[in-house]
């Protein structure tokens, strides 16, 4: 869901702090529209077009497949880093500050 794809972001250390003033540092409503971006028009995915007509799920936009959570890491790398890093660094960076939060055991929520 986006509040956990927010979550996610922010204990991955790439969302902007109130205190900090660094012009890399992502808002949440950037946050917000990567995640809104990354999500398909309509149901692609077999297993989600079944939980979409089971019911189960309201609808496909609620929640991501796996390939909208890689393409919405990747535009948030993209929206992060605005610099001269090259595309592949700068989705690079945000998945690996993403997956960093598996190697810390109070992170474990997200494994």
């Amino acid at each position: 869901s986006i509040h956990e794809f927010g979550n996610l972001i922010a204990d991955s250390g790439l969302m902007k702090r109130s205190s900090s003033k660094s012009q890399d540092e992502l808002t949440k409503t950037e946050v917000r529209q990567a995640f809104s971006a990354a999500q398909h028009d309509s149901a692609s995915d077999p297993d989600e077009k079944a939980a979409v007509d089971a019911g189960t799920r309201s609808s496909h936009l609620t929640q991501m497949t796996y390939c909208e959570f890689l393409e919405a890491v990747a535009r948030i790398g993209a929206a992060k880093w605005e610099g001269e890093l090259t595309l592949f660094k700068k989705i690079e960076r945000a998945i690996n500050a993403v997956t960093a939060l598996l190697e810390h055991p109070d992170n474990a929520k997200f494994v």
